[in-house]
């Protein structure tokens, strides 16, 4: 059992501290919760504090029920993985793994055992006999995961450990994560500032910005039902597209209007009814992402027209299975995800576009919250 659990944690990072509140988190045993935001929000300082190796101003941490706040690092129980790989540079790569196991006083025999069966699961059994200046960035990182592995620690943090590599060596090395998970049965929580690492691995993200976790939740809960502005925009590739606006009411209900003379007149779903009344004649911002914009058929039926805009497209940019539009409404940039086929030469053309009512939310300006 390894269940970690921070409470009321203030620390400095990046020069500033954390918020007078403190962060509190709670991990279960054997949960990945991926600590997710941008440069300098405290993520890494997080994992640090965790591991030992960063001053907690105030607050606790406890893993297994065990306080461990003022324990050395290497009475946790932790492995900490770090950006770059840090290996012996005169040693083997089996010596590299084997290094803190005899340290600890493990026999020949299980030594053996631990890092033969940790080679095998993340496929670097053939660079045992290896010296660490033959290997590839990827293949020295493996070997970092794997001489964190072979203590079978109860926590494993990784700090941003994919940092730098390309789009197939990251995805290569998050099924390697996944398979050493179920290796290891134990608590991962991973530091990144890349929304396709949180939504790839994690059970949970925990969003951060300025020392603060903005929320806690499942990938599909933070994705679908963002908190505020910063969520909405941090989470996705690209985030969400933004459009400020101002409500207003008529007879058929609550309608938003662009501003800056922009093309978007939308009339809300009832259901959002409630919420909306006291920003009546009030900025709004409403917020939806790429997926939730499609390009309009010259058929649309008169239900579906009136979530329907005119825009200019100002490029096209084919991605596979589906293209994305850049357009423009005369007064914001928006980003569509199609998996109609268009080309290059349909940019600068207008075209009729529609949202996705249901998928529409509304944001107020004033405190960036979520309220509809």
């Amino acid at each position: 059992m390894a269940k970690v659990s921070v409470q009321h944690l203030q620390l400095v990072y990046a020069g500033s501290a954390t918020n007078d509140g403190g962060i509190d988190l709670e991990i279960a045993d054997r949960e990945l919760v991926v600590i997710a935001g941008p440069t300098g929000c405290g993520k890494s300082s997080l994992l640090r504090a965790i591991a030992g190796l960063e001053h907690i101003s105030k607050g606790e941490v406890f893993i297994n029920d065990r306080r461990v706040t003022d324990l050395a690092p290497k009475e946790r129980d932790v492995a900490m993985i770090f950006e770059t790989a840090a290996l012996y540079p005169r040693m083997s790569i089996h010596a590299n793994l084997a290094f803190g196991l005899r340290m600890r006083k493990f026999s020949e025999k299980e030594a053996r055992k631990r890092i033969d069966g940790t080679a095998e699961t993340l496929g670097i059994t053939e660079l045992l006999d290896r010296q660490p200046h033959e290997l590839t960035a990827i293949q020295g990182q493996l070997v970092a995961i794997a001489r964190a592995a072979v203590m079978q620690p109860k926590v494993v943090l990784f700090d941003e450990p994919l940092l730098g590599f390309d789009a197939a060596s990251r995805a290569r090395m998050r099924a390697v994560i996944m398979r050493l998970r179920a290796h290891l049965q134990a608590t991962f929580i991973y530091a990144t500032r890349d929304p396709g690492d949180a939504m790839a691995l994690a059970d949970r993200i925990a969003l951060m910005r300025d020392g603060v976790i903005e929320q806690l939740a499942v990938s599909a809960e933070i994705y679908d039902l963002p908190h505020n502005l910063f969520v909405a925009g941090f989470l996705g590739a690209p985030g969400m597209n933004f459009v400020n606006g101002t409500l207003r009411l008529d007879r058929e209900g609550f309608v938003f209007s662009e501003s800056e003379g922009g093309t978007i007149q939308l009339p809300l779903l009832r259901s959002q009814g409630s919420e909306l009344q006291e920003f009546v004649g009030k900025p709004i911002i409403l917020g939806i992402r790429r997926e939730d914009i499609r390009v309009s058929e010259s058929t649309t039926e008169r239900r579906e027209a009136v979530a329907e805009f005119p825009a200019i497209i100002d490029l096209v940019e084919p991605g596979g299975a589906g293209t994305n539009l850049y357009i423009h409404t005369g007064a914001h940039p928006l980003i569509c995800r199609t998996s109609e086929r268009f080309e290059e030469g349909e940019a600068r053309h207008r075209a009729r576009f529609a949202f996705n009512r249901e998928r529409v939310h509304l944001f107020d300006p004033a405190t960036t919250l979520r309220i509809a």
